[in-house]
């Protein structure tokens, strides 16, 4: 509840993008399969139409890093989708922080929202 109240400003302020919806939970079909996302919805940067894909997760680690990016992330983008992918969770893992800056995923800690 707190990444679907605070995520759309924080993306439109921070990150440029602008939803055009509400962020919901959302079952996509990619590489032949049914994903489920947290939070997804369309949205635009600099005039592109863009993929917003969330996870919430209260501790996030590496690993959770890894899924989101090669179960969503990397379906989308190879089908050539632009992707603004991100993780919110009250705890973030030194772990999760490396491997989302190497798969540009971006990720938060809750407590951050209150820095903008």
């Amino acid at each position: 509840d707190i990444a679907k109240a605070l995520v759309p400003y924080w993306l439109k302020e921070v990150h440029g993008v602008t939803l055009e919806g509400e962020l919901k939970r959302e079952f996509l079909v990619l590489d032949g399969r049914e994903v489920e996302v947290n939070l997804y919805a369309k949205g635009f940067r600099e005039g592109r139409v863009v993929d917003v894909v969330g996870e919430t997760k209260s501790r996030i680690y590496g690993g959770d890093v890894l899924k989101l990016y090669r179960e969503v992330v990397e379906p989308l983008r190879r089908v050539g989708r632009e992707v603004v992918a991100f993780m919110v969770g009250f705890v973030v893992h030194p772990s999760a922080k490396r491997e989302a800056e190497e798969r540009g995923i971006l990720v938060i800690a809750a407590y951050e929202f209150r820095t903008f």
